[in-house]
């Protein structure tokens, strides 16, 4: 989907799903924690449920072949600004501050915690607090998650009797994968814009974390060095005592 910012914003959707009773759904898969996490989250929905509208509305809206009753226009307009449910499904392989379980149903909601709306929802999923065990394993969505928790650490995933989830055992290893398959995902392997913004910042970040930590252990070498030269030099025990004193107290101010 292409949204106009002052330069184009292309979001690509790992799953988008439309249900037959209307709903629609982004299910997305994230490995790593980005800056400005949730507002990704809030903006990428955005355009989902804007281009879920326009779909929905083209059933309503689309040009007429012929003059329309007042009962048809009445249901345009009751429909004007109608949404479909959308929800946004969120799998990630990294810790949410702001969630204590594993999976967080969140909405738009007031100070008394009244829902603004049932058609907007958040399901986001924190696969690093979940630690449920093979035997534990009951519910579909159970299921699901001891699959995306162990893909990438275990050769033996059970499929739990599911021919859905046998396939998608299937498709996970690589040894089996068609070369049409194969070819598109190293197509998608290709680094974007975005992608590498995000890894420059890591750079960036590890980089300015680097040089903090040398100055703190060359500080640290540097007040060793000079008590070292007091001793030498014959400084009295109390006066040496007192410049270690003066000296730790500095480094307990340098940043972690």
């Amino acid at each position: 989907m292409n949204i106009l910012f002052p330069q184009v914003k292309t979001f690509r959707l790992d799953i988008r799903a439309t249900t037959s009773n209307g709903y629609s759904i982004n299910v997305e898969m994230q490995k790593a924690k980005h800056s400005r996490f949730i507002e990704r989250i809030l903006l990428q929905h955005s355009a989902f449920m804007l281009q879920s509208k326009h779909e929905w509305d083209q059933e309503f809206f689309k040009e007429p072949a012929r003059e329309l009753t007042d009962e048809e226009r009445a249901l345009r307009e009751a429909s004007r600004y109608e949404i479909p449910p959308t929800f946004a499904i969120w799998i990630c392989d990294f810790h949410l501050e702001k969630q204590s379980g594993y999976r967080g149903t969140w909405a738009i909601r007031n100070e008394q915690g009244l829902t603004l709306s049932e058609k907007v929802k958040y399901i986001l999923y924190d696969l690093t607090q979940f630690s449920k065990k093979r035997e534990e394993i009951n519910t579909a969505e159970d299921r699901w998650l001891y699959l995306l928790k162990n893909a990438g650490s275990s050769d033996d995933l059970p499929d739990f009797d599911d021919s859905v989830i046998a396939k998608a055992i299937k498709r996970l290893l690589v040894g089996t994968a068609s070369e049409k398959l194969l070819k598109e995902q190293a197509k998608n392997m290709v680094m974007t814009e975005e992608e590498l913004d995000y890894l420059a910042s890591l750079k960036v970040r590890a980089r300015a974390e680097g040089k903090a930590e040398g100055l703190a252990e060359g500080k640290t070498e540097g007040h060793a060095d000079a008590l070292s030269v007091f001793e030498k030099l014959g400084v009295p025990p109390e006066k040496i005592a007192e410049a270690k004193a003066m000296l730790s107290a500095k480094k307990a101010e340098l940043p972690k």
